[in-house]
C-alpha cells in the first residue's frame, strides 16, 4: 500500500494510485474517461441542467485518469429549515480499474474534504442499484419527493432514474430522510 502526499492510502496490487485535488483543468481528461464509459455521466432522457464540480478529486495510475469524484457547495430546504450541504457527484471509475477500491478511496477523500467545510452533510444522486455502494460509507437513501433547482428560478423533480443519498456530518448532524428541495442545480 502506498500513501500519496495528501496522506490518503491508495493501492493496486501492482502499481500505486495517486490522488490529486484540483479546482479546474480536468475537463478534457474527464470527458475522455466518460467517453470510454458509455452512460457514465448523465442519464438517457435526463433534461436537468447540472452544476459543475467546485473541486475535482482525481485518481491517477501513472499519468492516466482512472477515477474522479466532484464536490460542490449547495443548500437544501427541508420543511422550514435551510442548511448548507456538500454535493457529491460525477463519481466515475474506469471499468478496467473497478473492483480495486478506487471508488471507495475517492468517496473517502470527498468525505474528508467536505468535513473541512462548514456543512451539515453530504448529498449525492445515484442510480438505485448503487445505493448499497454508498451505504458502505455511511450514506442512507434520503427519500422520495426530492426537487432540484433549475435555471430561471424553477424547480424540477429528481428524475426517476436517480436516488438521493445522504450522509450527515456534524455536529450537529442534519437528518434529511424525507422530501427536500435542493436550492440550486444538481451535481
Amino acid at each position: 500500500m502506498t500513501t500519496d502526499t495528501d496522506g490518503v492510502a491508495a493501492s493496486r496490487p501492482e502499481r500505486p494510485v495517486r490522488l490529486a485535488v484540483r479546482q479546474s483543468g480536468v475537463d478534457a481528461e474527464l470527458a475522455e474517461l466518460a467517453r470510454a464509459e458509455p452512460g457514465s455521466l448523465g442519464h438517457p432522457g435526463e433534461t436537468l441542467v447540472a452544476l459543475p464540480p467546485l473541486l475535482h478529486i482525481c485518481a491517477y495510475l501513472e499519468d492516466e485518469l482512472i477515477g474522479h469524484v466532484g464536490l460542490v457547495l449547495s443548500a437544501v430546504r427541508h420543511g422550514i429549515e435551510t442548511d448548507d450541504v456538500a454535493g457529491l457527484g460525477h463519481l466515475l471509475v474506469s471499468s478496467r480499474h473497478r473492483g480495486h477500491g478506487i471508488g471507495g478511496i475517492l468517496v473517502h477523500a470527498a468525505i474528508a474534504l467536505a468535513g473541512d467545510w462548514d456543512v451539515r452533510g453530504i448529498l449525492g444522486f445515484c442510480e438505485p442499484d448503487l445505493v448499497p455502494f454508498y451505504e458502505r460509507f455511511g450514506f442512507t437513501p434520503a427519500g422520495p419527493g426530492v426537487t432540484v433547482g433549475q435555471p430561471g428560478g424553477r424547480t424540477a423533480p429528481l428524475p426517476a432514474s436517480l436516488t438521493s443519498v445522504w450522509r450527515p456530518l456534524g455536529p450537529p448532524a442534519l437528518a434529511v430522510l424525507g422530501s427536500f428541495e435542493l436550492l440550486g442545480l444538481p451535481f
